[in-house]
């Protein structure tokens, strides 16, 4: 079964430096050599004759302010003298929209370097000079394949069409074991999304509408009339919930501690934040109470310094937990216990350590 299209291994649109990194990472693990130079990934990008370098350079647009990335001047490169005029104009102009290039092609290869810092002995990557290289698959540690993994679930254009669904429902199983690690030990969990019965064991059965009863039920609050209504909800779905914690105090009453998590594999994660939100739940459930909200995701959505890269970004009452959390929560696992988390993973791992993307 194929899992990877090379075909669909977009570069980003925007000046995301994280799902640039992340870019990088993946073509490098995905390379012949398990490594890309500066000026290998450089040639990747202008290989590409369907775009201009203006615009790959606007895609690498970072802000450099924030990113503090010490870059080394770069020298011009001036035209021959027995051009003509016309010819100089020209080639100044690529040669200024190179310099451009390699200067922000240096900032992204020094962010990456900050990853080795803060990420520590979870890294898979090392580097030398300018060129990122996997580790040996020999040295690779159980973590490393838990970076992998994640790293993957990023980039879920590279999947193929078929597939992009079921690795979605492989993320929300694998956030299970931190999600439980969050919660006090006697809180009851199920889970709630759509995925139910695909691979997870479905705890909510039947259409949207009657799974919002089931949890109404099991959390001791009443249901909106809202969704009574049948042209404001959907036969199917999870509107945005796919794992729920509560604690059990058997006095069928509310106001017992309540948690929800979403786990968000797509680059529309900032939207999606707002469905798991008090507010927007508020709309399903009489909730009179609060509750606390995790948001998992596996991109990494830091800057060099290892803040936040846009807090304002963030819901403020929900609790974020990106790559760098998620391997931060694992590390107080035995490994035994992430092999097993890995094991519906199996599949994706191989076939990652064979493929070979087509430059």
């Amino acid at each position: 079964m194929a899992w990877f299209d090379s075909n669909r291994l977009n570069w980003p649109k925007n000046g995301d430096i994280n799902a640039w990194a992340d870019f990088v990472e993946t073509i490098c693990i995905f390379s012949e050599d398990n490594a890309i130079s500066l000026d290998e990934f450089m040639d990747y990008l202008t290989d590409d004759l369907t775009v201009t370098i203006d615009e790959i350079n606007t895609a690498l647009n970072f802000n450099e302010n924030f990113l503090k990335a010490a870059t080394p001047s770069i020298p011009k490169i001036k035209p021959e003298s027995d051009t003509d005029e016309e010819d100089m104009l020209e080639d100044d102009i690529v040669s200024e929209e190179r310099e451009i290039l390699q200067s922000r092609c240096l900032i992204l290869f020094e962010f990456l370097k900050s990853r080795k810092k803060y990420f520590g002995i979870y890294y898979p990557f090392y580097f030398h000079y300018n060129q990122i290289n996997y580790i040996k698959i020999t040295e690779e540690s159980i973590f490393h394949k838990l970076y992998r993994v994640l790293l993957l679930a990023s980039e879920m254009n590279f999947f193929t069409h078929s597939d992009i669904v079921r690795m979605g429902h492989l993320f929300e199983l694998l956030c299970q074991r931190p999600f439980s690690m969050l919660l006090p030990v006697l809180t009851e969990k199920k889970f709630f999304g759509a995925g139910g019965g695909v691979i997870i064991p479905s705890d909510y059965r039947g259409n949207l509408r009657n799974k919002i009863k089931l949890l109404a039920k099991d959390l001791n609050i009443e249901t909106s009339s809202l969704i009574d209504d049948p042209d404001e909800l959907g036969p199917t779905g999870d509107a945005g919930l796919d794992w729920v914690g509560w604690m059990i105090f058997e006095d069928e009453c509310d106001h017992q501690p309540v948690y929800f998590a979403q786990c968000a594999c797509g680059t529309n994660w900032i939207d999606k934040q707002h469905e798991t939100s008090l507010a927007s739940w508020r709309n399903y459930l009489n909730i009179n109470q609060s509750i606390q909200c995790f948001h998992f995701m596996p991109r990494s959505f830091r800057r060099n310094s290892l803040k936040w890269f846009r807090s304002t970004k963030i819901v403020q009452e929900l609790s974020l937990i990106d790559r760098f959390r998620m391997m931060k929560i694992f590390s107080m696992e035995e490994e035994r216990t992430i092999k097993d988390v890995l094991i519906p993973f199996s599949e994706i791992l191989e076939e990652s350590y064979t493929f070979k993307y087509e430059s």
